[in-house]
């Protein structure tokens, strides 16, 4: 992700000081198991050094044990039994899905801030009884709270909230896998001992040599979702910033510039970049389900799919979180504004309708009589 855009917690889970760190961890655990009379010392991962064996090896896992083999030159035993009939993807799986837990987690903490943020301002205009007009089509239509855009969009975050958390306790810490090539060489005994040791739950599921790239999908469907209802929002603020209708604003900073060229415009600039991010957070959906597609029991089409939407994802939920936090905190409502705009059309005419109705027209004679007299008048 560029600087732009990133977020320093998703950063640091997905550097590769912390992606070898995992490796480390996710080998020792199994030799510990696996030989637990082995005296294991402690070692520190120099990424230059070890990037230099992936020079040579051209495969990033060959080049890992290559250089821990270097470590642990002293101990014949450990370099011996060190990824005893595993498979590559035993590792680095197990690490992939431990760093999208660790970043998922960290979402979520950022989700409860933004919807903190939202109930407050929910709170705030809900105290004032503030109404606001209803649009429907871009069209006036009757009157509303305006507490109210914030508790549905609060609602629509709930729900993604429980779909996540769902998705992270049910699927993601039962996904872990470490049973070797084919899914066959390691006991099933051997790879709830490990799963467990790094804080997974036994797998529930079939798998060959790779966990299942449906299980990952899922996380950028849920993304996918999350980005939609972001955006909606942020489309229904852009709108009531237009000049025509001004009932809210972005809070401009001292020195903050809304044009190059017009120095009264400003912009809701921060609305439009999330709605652009939002849509860059759906487009990685395309390339998640393709890459559930392998060959026969795995190919690497995936791996490289992986390195780029899976971390940029995340920097950009959680970019865009946070963003919208400060919005909201900060969000300037003109309540002048919305007093003036609800009061520009008549907005009764389904009241009046009705009341006719009840004095004994039909309905439809009653809807073109008020048709009529709104006519006249406008």
């Amino acid at each position: 992700m560029i600087d732009r855009y990133s977020v320093q917690e998703i950063t640091k889970i997905w550097s590769l000081e912390n992606m070898y760190k995992l490796w480390l961890q996710i080998e020792l655990t199994h030799l510990k198991i696996l030989k637990p009379d082995l005296d294991i010392p402690d070692i520190e991962i120099d990424v230059p050094s070890l990037l230099h064996y992936e020079i040579e090896t051209k495969h990033d896992v060959a080049a890992f044990l290559k250089y821990l083999n270097s470590c642990f030159q002293p101990y014949p035993e450990i370099r011996r039994w060190l990824h005893f009939s595993l498979t590559s993807s035993d590792v680095k799986d197990l690490a992939y899905l431990h760093q999208i837990i660790d970043s998922l987690k960290h979402f979520l903490t950022l989700l409860n801030f933004l919807e903190e943020s939202i109930d407050k301002r929910f709170e705030e205009f809900w105290i004032k009884k503030t109404k606001c007009i209803g649009r429907t089509h871009g069209i006036h239509a009757e009157p509303m709270q305006f507490c109210e855009k914030f508790q549905f969009f609060l609602s629509e975050l709930y729900r993604i909230r429980d779909d996540i958390e769902q998705y992270l306790e049910d699927d993601l810490l039962h996904s872990g896998k470490f049973s070797g090539v084919l899914g066959n060489s390691i006991d099933k005994d051997h790879e709830d001992k490990v799963l467990k040791e790094l804080g997974f739950k036994s797998r529930d599921f079939i798998s060959f040599q790779i966990i299942p790239r449906d299980i990952f999908a899922r996380l950028f469907l849920h993304f996918g979702l999350f980005g939609s209802v972001v955006e909606r929002f942020a489309t229904e603020l852009r709108m009531l910033v237009m000049t025509e209708i001004s009932e809210v604003q972005e809070n401009f900073g001292e020195g903050q510039v809304g044009s190059s060229a017009m120095p009264h415009k400003k912009n809701p600039i921060a609305l439009e970049n999330i709605c652009g991010l939002t849509r860059l957070l759906r487009g990685y959906i395309q390339p998640a389900l393709e890459s559930v597609i392998l060959w026969h029991q795995r190919d690497l089409s995936h791996s490289s799919v992986e390195r780029i939407n899976t971390p940029d994802a995340f920097h950009i939920a959680c970019y865009i979180t946070q963003k919208l936090t400060t919005i909201i905190n900060n969000l300037i409502v003109n309540e002048q504004n919305i007093e003036r705009n609800l009061s520009m059309v008549d907005h009764s005419s389904q009241q009046k309708m009705n009341e006719l109705i009840e004095q004994g027209k039909t309905r439809n004679e009653a809807y073109e009589q008020i048709k009529r007299e709104i006519n006249k008048t406008s």
